[in-house]
């Protein structure tokens, strides 16, 4: 019962934190540049944010070569983590994915 319990209060804690989190944000979003592995990972080309992995679009990061430079909005908020502006991404994502079904 303890276990289910923990569960549970732990997953109700995690919209709670990132809610949390942005609201403790003094910056806003703030855009960041990563670069494009060969193993299309993207890696940030400044000290400070996360690298970003993909990988259940790969077709869509297939279309860029490796080294290609992308722009990503970023929030780091008063718990000190980062979270992603997915909105710009799954827009691209759904016109690539409507012109490649």
């Amino acid at each position: 019962m303890a276990v289910l319990f923990g569960a549970t209060v732990g997953a109700a804690a995690y919209p709670g934190a990132l809610r949390l989190n942005a609201l403790t944000d003094s910056d806003g979003l703030r855009t960041y540049e990563y670069q494009l592995t060969a193993q299309r990972r993207l890696e940030p080309l400044r000290a400070g944010p996360p690298a970003l992995v993909f990988a259940e679009h790969y077709e869509y990061w297939a279309q860029f070569e490796p080294g290609s430079v992308h722009q990503f909005e970023l929030r780091r908020g008063g718990l000190g983590f980062y979270q992603l502006n997915m909105r710009p991404l799954e827009r691209a994502l759904r016109e690539y994915y409507e012109q490649h079904p």
